[in-house]
């Protein structure tokens, strides 16, 4: 049965469903979380607002490494009880993306493992999360890549064994061309979680918005991220290896606040 995001979000084990997979998701272990905590660096007296905190994980990595404040907020009302119970001293809050509700200049830094994309406006974030920062704040965030988003099953449900190709392009027939994917158009997209049990709908943009609105917001690029499969992750899993070692699955972007 397939439901939205915040439909998913209430379900009372959701946390710890969650919690469970991304311990086990290659993604995470050998690309997401080693890039992202590299972006990280001297965290000493820093005032951190982490959005999308999820079931607090990276909240206590983040005060680990010397937050003088830690603030994390999530979506789920679930997610963040499950937090607050497994992660004393640090202020986690139900807040949407789109309503970030704090003062002006209240944190250092702000950061989002995979959670940007469920925003409904990139450039509004961009300018909610500006608002938060100090002079010279950074905003790191990692979303997944464009590359990845743009790649289209074929055939849609798969053959008689369920198998399909990840394609993008185009194929010129008959003077006629056979259009694979869309990179230009915005657009809600979906994925599936757990199996395929729950579709999770987030936003797709190309790189050229993620930058006028970063800039928008007066945000420079300090540091750009796109990391491959290392040859660690070949012994735990040749195909996923090969696969991640040539398509890129996620981008990072460190940004200050000018």
């Amino acid at each position: 049965m397939s439901k939205d995001l915040g439909t998913v979000y209430k379900r009372e084990n959701f946390a710890q469903m969650f919690r469970d997979a991304e311990k086990e998701d290659l993604f995470h272990i050998y690309l997401d979380k080693p890039a992202m905590h590299s972006l990280l660096q001297n965290l000493s007296g820093k005032r951190v607002l982490c959005l999308g905190c999820g079931s607090g994980e990276e909240c206590d990595y983040i005060r680990s490494k010397g937050a003088a404040e830690v603030v994390g907020i999530d979506l789920s009302k679930a997610m963040i009880e499950y937090a607050k119970r497994n992660f004393e001293g640090i202020d986690f809050r139900v807040m949407p993306l789109d309503k970030l509700s704090f003062p002006r200049k209240k944190f250092d830094v702000v950061y989002a493992d995979m959670s940007v994309h469920y925003a409904n406006s990139m450039n509004k974030l961009m300018e909610n999360v500006s608002r938060l920062l100090s002079r010279n704040g950074i905003f790191i965030f990692s979303t997944s890549h464009p590359i990845l988003d743009i790649l289209v099953r074929d055939p849609e449900k798969g053959n008689r064994n369920g198998q399909h190709s990840k394609l993008f392009g185009y194929i010129k027939k008959n003077d006629k061309y056979i259009m694979k994917g869309d990179y230009f158009s915005k657009r809600v997209m979906h994925t599936h979680w757990f199996d395929g049990k729950y579709t999770v709908r987030f936003h797709y943009v190309p790189l050229s918005e993620i930058f006028e609105g970063a800039k928008a917001a007066g945000f420079v690029l300090d540091t750009l991220l796109e990391p491959k499969a290392p040859k660690s992750m070949k012994k735990v899993n040749p195909e996923v290896y090969e696969r991640d070692s040539k398509v890129p699955m996620v981008i990072l972007f460190k940004f200050i606040k000018t």
